[in-house]
């Protein structure tokens, strides 16, 4: 009797040390997701009352929800989700009621749009029902700023060979440079759809490069994936040196 009461508590004493452990990976993988905010613009759509069909698709994984969206003071609706970080074509469809079918789609009252989330920043999206593109996704670059309201921008400078990205080989020199500019989101700035060129994010005085003919296939028609630059400390110190002025 001793000794199973002695094996008994030797086995409690384990599970008790190692479930910090399993609580805390717990914790880790909860707070990996990203929470995501959109406003769901409904102008187009009168008939429109929040209930709607959205999918989230990242690489070949498609899945679809079923929600209804809260209206606001505004006269918008707000849809609320988590995701991992990743890259995500985000398709909403209205759900409109009808006598004949109780939940019917209308294509004039459905969007779609592409968005990146990176690890310990919320996103904030707006979309539009009823602009109804469907861009190719192409790479996306994004990464966290040293501060909220900083500003960031993705240039191809004048005079870049471009790449050629159907047969190989390149193009001719830009003729002057192309500001791609960034979409920026609290602490973090996200750049969609670009292609696979030399670019440089500009920051303050400073111009970091950012090749992706090094990090992509340059002879598929379409840039994949997405890219993280992180802008740290440092490179604020060189962006913003004493006496720096802008235009």
């Amino acid at each position: 009797m001793r000794l199973m009461t002695f094996f008994l508590a030797l086995f409690m004493a384990f599970a008790i040390s190692r479930s910090p452990g399993v609580a805390a990976g717990s914790m880790a993988d909860a707070s990996s997701e990203v929470h995501v905010s959109v406003a769901v613009l409904s102008f187009n759509c009168p008939k429109f009352s929040g209930h709607l069909l959205y999918t989230l698709r990242s690489g070949s994984t498609s899945v679809d929800y079923h929600a209804v969206a809260l209206k606001s003071a505004t006269d918008d609706y707000l849809l609320s989700f988590s995701v991992r970080p990743g890259h995500y074509q985000l398709l909403v469809d209205s759900e409109l009621p009808d006598q004949d079918n109780p939940l019917y789609h209308s294509a004039s009252c459905e969007t779609q749009q592409w968005f990146t989330a990176i690890p310990d920043h919320e996103r904030h999206l707006a979309l539009v029902l009823g602009n109804a593109m469907i861009p190719h996704s192409d790479c996306s670059i994004a990464g966290s700023l040293p501060a909220s309201g900083l500003g960031i921008d993705l240039v191809l400078p004048k005079g870049h060979i471009l790449a050629e990205t159907i047969v190989g080989g390149q193009l001719g020199p830009t003729p002057e440079e192309v500001d791609y500019g960034a979409e920026i989101d609290g602490a973090a700035y996200y750049i969609e759809h670009v292609p696979a060129e030399d670019f440089v994010l500009r920051f303050g005085s400073i111009e970091i490069p950012m090749d992706l003919t090094k990090l992509t296939d340059v002879s598929s028609p379409y840039c994949q994936g997405e890219f993280i630059h992180n802008i740290t400390t440092e490179e604020m110190h060189r962006a913003f040196v004493a006496g720096f002025e802008t235009e």
